[in-house]
């Protein structure tokens, strides 16, 4: 037995104590980070949200990180305490200052005599529950009086997730849990770095593209996999609200509200056994479908869809397209039915489905005393018990993320909730603030709506949205709504007075952070850079630093003219927090503004060596100002190996190419765009203006009904694509493209238009 227990010590004991050893020495010389999500600040028991957390489960390439909080371990005396907790809808994206948590905190904060309560926002985009348990863990620990979580979305795109950029899932929960813990440690940190040094020559920075990264993984809905997720979900969520109840801390949770309506499916998949035969009968009743749809046939468009779903029920679009045209009809019950069906059959799971919210609702069950539930899901539209309409653009930009009215209604639906759970049942009913009220007390005006609108139409404007059926009416609803603020924004008074409602809103909270940022936002678009540093001074004394708020004083420097403290303050936030990228452009463009080209170059060549899919498209422009266009286009050729549309490389390539001459070489380079993004609105037009130039009628009409697909259009295109069908000989297709002019031009009372297609009209007539 002595040799048996010798060689045991020397292969499994001796080891463990000396990685335990190795392990304590490097916690005592500080080596490494801690990953727990709220971190003491300086030592002292004030703590701050921390900006490592997300490491743990994303490269810190990514840049994802939680809100920039600050609050204390124990709560003030005479407040109640809220944690919103979640993913990005629950966060707030595209602007958190409008989201949930401020509009909650709103709605609960009435009048001088109530209790104040506090709303911290715990929601980190991209995160699933496997993240927000652990946030939990430790959220109970401050304090908190309720926990609000919104969450369910991203648990197959998410960490350990089947659909997930990083390592495959799902992974039992167990096994999930064990490879944190060994993740957090500073052996494995250690190890991580030496890999990456390793390796960070060979491998680029990956740098976070959002949904784009995440367009091949699709998860059809017989995937088997998705039981897995499914368990993991119930199984943290049920954890969860054990701690909670062991803490003795109430939670309010909501079933998922998705865009139902007005987002149709990401990917759709044929079933497995569907036959040659039964494809070319489909194709048939799809391509009918369609054409009588344009034309304002319903009868024969809905003969056709339900014939393509006889042959085919799996395939989400079909369901789709017969929920709208059931919906115009007016056969809502069967409308919403089959948008639900294509919910679930979207094999890009980036919406939580029927099985997550029921899920919740089963939980909830279990948990009577310390959980209540809200049905945000069946309220708003987004499940088939809904009696409201089906949830789409009036509440949604696109798939999850809420507009304002969103935001406002999902608040509304919480804060009774909330309130009886802080309070108790019997505690006085309150009248809750209207939108207007709610707006006035967060500084929400038309600036926020832009930028609002504007962040949006950045995080649409790429694949896996421009695969999308209605992109493009997606598109020119987002434009118009841009177009029309942007506008009223026009005159400096309508700005100024936009600032001065956010003052308002700043006197009657003085302490509030966010009011702080967004009125010195404001005043920095308003011209008034003396008021808004004042504001950016009184940042530090309510939030930990941020590159955020970093950046902002830099810019407002820059404008008053103190370029060296700007471009000390933008470098001191570069080497600290090296992947928020604003920083980066700020330092282009402070560096080109004062002509200091030669430190922007061996600034930006470093960077790009390190970061190439950030840094390199600045770098190239920078190569191309100092006249090294041979550097500049390999550079530019780079960035499109990655991504062959990507605009800030291929716009100025193509320029260069068409100085040079070089007309071949340029098509090319859109042909290849093209194929990877069929919905890329510039580099279409682009590609109809040239094979129209060369009088190509076959690929002008090509690329005219790409672009109609890509984006914003208007009438006149549809009568181009006419004009162009009419010289193919392609006939029964004109109709079409003519009907869809006279649409567009109804909507948008473009009369000129209208006379022209009823001239057309009575020509094709007689």
């Amino acid at each position: 037995m002595k040799p048996v227990l010798a060689k045991t010590v020397v292969t499994t004991v001796l080891p463990l104590v000396l990685l335990a050893l190795l392990e304590g020495g490097l916690r005592l010389v500080g080596f490494g980070t801690s990953f727990d999500f709220l971190v003491s600040e300086n030592g002292r028991d004030v703590y701050r949200t921390n900006p490592h957390f997300t490491e743990l489960f994303f490269p810190a390439s990514f840049g994802l990180k939680p809100a920039t909080l600050r609050l204390t371990k124990e709560k003030a005396p005479g407040t109640y305490r809220i944690f919103v907790i979640g993913e990005s809808a629950a966060t707030g994206v595209p602007e958190p200052a409008f989201g949930l948590p401020r509009q909650l905190e709103a709605q609960l904060n009435q009048g001088e005599s109530s209790p104040r309560v506090e709303v911290f926002n715990f929601a980190v985009t991209a995160i699933n529950s496997h993240a927000i348990l652990r946030i939990v863990q430790q959220a109970i620990r401050f304090e908190p009086d309720l926990l609000v979580i919104y969450m369910g979305n991203n648990e197959v795109v998410g960490p350990f997730g089947p659909g997930s950029t990083l390592a495959g899932g799902p992974r039992p929960r167990w096994l999930v849990k064990t490879s944190l813990w060994v993740g957090e440690t500073r052996v494995a940190q250690l190890i991580r770095r030496g890999l990456e040094a390793v390796q960070s020559a060979r491998r680029p920075v990956q740098e976070w593209r959002g949904m784009e990264m995440f367009t091949r993984n699709a998860i059809e809905a017989d995937d088997p996999r998705l039981e897995g997720v499914y368990a993991n979900f119930q199984g943290n969520l049920a954890e969860m609200l054990a701690l909670s109840r062991e803490a003795k801390v109430k939670i309010v949770l909501s079933t998922v509200a998705v865009n139902v309506r007005d987002c149709a499916p990401f990917v759709s998949r044929h079933r497995q056994t569907l036959g040659a035969a039964e494809m070319t009968a489909w194709n048939h009743c799809v391509a009918n479908a369609a054409r009588a749809w344009d034309l304002g046939e319903r009868n024969q468009a809905r003969s056709n869809l339900e014939q393509a779903l006889a042959i085919d029920p799996a395939f989400a679009e079909t369901h789709f397209r017969l929920a709208r045209l059931l919906e115009v009809e007016g056969d809502l019950r069967a409308a919403r039915s089959h948008y639900l069906e294509a919910l679930q059959r979207d094999a890009l799971r980036f919406r939580a489905d029927s099985r997550i919210n029921d899920i919740i609702r089963r939980v909830v069950a279990d948990y009577p005393v310390t959980a209540t539930l809200v049905d945000a899901a069946k309220e708003l539209g987004a499940d088939a018990g809904s009696s409201d309409s089906p949830a789409g653009a009036g509440l949604f930009f696109e798939h999850v993320h809420l507009r304002w009215e969103g935001n406002f209604r999902l608040a509304r639906l919480i804060a009774p909730a909330a309130w009886a759970a802080l309070a108790g049942e019997h505690a006085p009913h309150r009248a809750w603030r209207e939108s207007a009220e709610c707006a006035a007390v967060i500084g929400y005006t038309e600036l926020g709506q832009l930028a609002m609108a504007r962040g949006m139409w950045g995080l649409t404007g790429r694949p896996p949205f421009t695969g999308q059926s209605s992109y493009a009416e997606d598109r020119g609803r987002l434009q118009k709504e841009i177009a029309t603020l942007e506008t009223k924004l026009a005159d400096r008074a309508a700005i100024s007075a936009a600032a001065a409602k956010i003052e308002q809103a700043l006197q009657r909270a003085p302490a509030d952070a966010q009011l702080v940022f967004q009125a010195a936002a404001a005043q920095l678009i308003a011209g008034d850079y003396t008021r808004s540093l004042e504001l950016n001074d009184q940042l530090a004394s309510g939030l930990p630093s941020s590159p955020e708020a970093v950046a902002q004083r830099a810019y407002i420097l820059q404008k008053l003219g103190r370029v060296q403290e700007a471009e000390a303050l933008l470098l001191e936030s570069a080497r600290s927090a090296p992947f928020y990228f604003q920083t980066h452009n700020l330092l282009f463009e402070l560096w080109v503004s004062t002509r200091q080209f030669p430190k922007a170059l061996a600034y930006f060549a470093g960077l790009a060596a390190r970061m190439p899919e950030g840094a390199r498209s600045i770098y190239a422009e920078l190569l191309a100002r100092s006249g090294n266009w041979a550097a500049a286009e390999q550079e530019w050729r780079a960035v499109l190996q990655r991504v062959p549309d990507d605009e800030s490389a291929l716009g100025p390539l193509l320029q260069h190419l068409q100085r040079s001459h070089e007309q071949q070489s340029a098509l090319e380079l859109m042909l290849k765009a093209y194929s990877y993004n069929p919905r890329n609105f510039v580099n279409n037009s682009r590609l109809a203006q040239v094979y129209e130039a060369r009088g190509d009628s076959e690929k002008t009409v090509l690329y005219l009904s790409a672009l109609a697909e890509s984006g914003p259009v208007n009438a006149r295109l549809y009568l181009d694509l006419a004009t162009h069908l009419e010289k193919l000989g392609r006939h029964d297709a004109v109709p079409v493209a003519l009907a869809k002019a006279r649409r567009i031009a109804e909507v948008a009372h473009d009369e000129a238009t209208l006379q022209q297609l009823t001239e057309i009209s009575a020509r094709g007539s007689r």
